[in-house]
C-alpha cells in the first residue's frame, strides 16, 4: 500500500502532466524544480523544497539495496486491479527531475552530462555511487507508462512521448521527457515573438529550429545552460 505522501505526489504529477485535458496531445513527464513548486502550490502540498519532499515520498516506497525497486516492479503485475492510475509516475518523476538538474557545475566537479550523481542523492545514495542497483529495470515502468496512455487510455490522456536513446538506454527515458525546462518553455513565447511567428503560421520543422537555434545563440534568449545545449 502506498504511503499518504507517496500517494499525494503521485496523483497530482500524474494530474498535472496527463490529465484529462490532455486528449490527443504528445504529453511528456516534463518534471523540474520550477514545475515542481508549481504544482505542489496548486494541490495544496505544503513544503518548501518540493524536490526534497518528492524525493522523501519515493524513497518511503523504496526496498533496500539490489532489491531498492523491488516493490514497483511488484506492482506491475497488479496495480490495474486495484488502482487507477500507475502508481510508478511519482518515481519516474524523480528520475526526470534528476536529469533536468544536469547543468555543470565544476565547482562540485559535475559534469553536464553526470545523470548519476543527480540521481542518487534524490535516492539517499552517494553521489558517486554509480547506476543503482535495479535501474536497468525501470525501463519496464516506463513501458507499462506508455502503455496505459497509448492502449488502456487509448489517448483520453494523451499520446505517449516516452523513448530511449540508442546508446544511453537506461537514462535515456528520464532524458526524452525534459529536453526543455518550464523556464525554458516559458520563453518560447520571445522566440516566437523574434522571428515575427503568430499562431497558424505554418514552418516547416527544419526551418523552424534553423531559426530556434540562432535565437539560442543569443545572450539575450534567457536560456538555461541546459536549455541552450538541448537546442544548439
Amino acid at each position: 500500500m502506498l504511503t499518504p505522501d507517496y500517494s499525494l505526489w503521485n496523483e497530482a504529477l500524474t494530474e498535472a502532466f496527463f490529465g484529462v485535458d490532455h486528449t490527443g496531445e504528445t504529453v511528456y513527464l516534463a518534471v523540474d524544480d520550477d514545475e515542481l513548486e508549481a504544482i505542489a502550490r496548486e494541490h495544496g502540498i505544503e513544503t518548501d523544497d518540493p524536490g526534497r519532499s518528492l524525493a522523501h515520498a519515493v524513497r518511503g516506497e523504496l526496498g533496500h539495496g539490489g532489491q531498492r525497486f523491488a516493490p514497483f516492479i511488484r506492482r506491475l503485475h497488479r496495480w490495474r486491479a486495484e488502482v487507477e492510475i500507475p502508481p510508478q509516475v511519482a518515481l519516474l518523476s524523480l528520475f526526470v527531475l534528476a536529469a533536468s538538474r544536469m547543468d555543470a557545475e565544476p565547482e562540485k566537479g559535475l559534469h553536464a552530462n553526470d545523470y548519476y550523481s543527480r540521481l542518487n542523492p534524490l535516492l539517499g545514495l552517494e553521489p558517486s555511487a554509480g547506476m543503482p542497483d535495479g535501474f536497468d529495470q525501470m525501463e519496464r515502468l516506463w513501458r507499462d507508462l506508455g502503455s496505459w496512455l497509448d492502449e488502456d487510455l487509448e489517448g483520453t490522456r494523451g499520446r505517449s512521448a516516452i523513448h530511449t536513446h540508442p546508446h544511453f538506454t537506461y537514462i535515456g527515458y528520464p532524458l526524452s521527457q525534459c529536453a526543455l525546462r518550464a523556464r525554458d518553455r516559458h520563453r518560447l513565447p520571445d522566440f516566437f515573438r523574434s522571428v515575427g511567428l503568430e499562431p497558424g503560421d505554418e514552418l516547416s520543422d527544419e526551418r523552424l529550429l534553423v531559426h530556434l537555434r540562432v535565437w539560442a545563440q543569443r545572450p539575450s534568449c534567457g536560456l538555461s545552460n541546459g536549455g541552450r545545449a538541448s537546442v544548439l
